[in-house]
């Protein structure tokens, strides 16, 4: 896991599998894909969001998202 990074490197530590949803994305398309791909998914307290261009747009806790 997390091979390519040099040993000393923050790309090492960091987690890669994440929750990352479109910009768009409803709560229910948000639920589903993480219940989908939950084995896969190394975190899950953040879900985060980004444009079609593939820029973070923004960072939401899960507690949040289902309040």
């Amino acid at each position: 896991m997390n091979n390519n990074y040099p040993k000393d490197s923050a790309g090492k530590l960091m987690t890669k599998n994440v929750p990352v949803v479109f910009l768009d994305a409803t709560i229910l398309e948000i639920e589903k894909y993480i219940f989908k791909n939950i084995k896969k998914l190394e975190s899950i307290n953040y879900v985060y969001i980004i444009s079609k261009n593939n820029v973070l747009k923004g960072v939401i806790s899960i507690k949040e998202l289902f309040r």
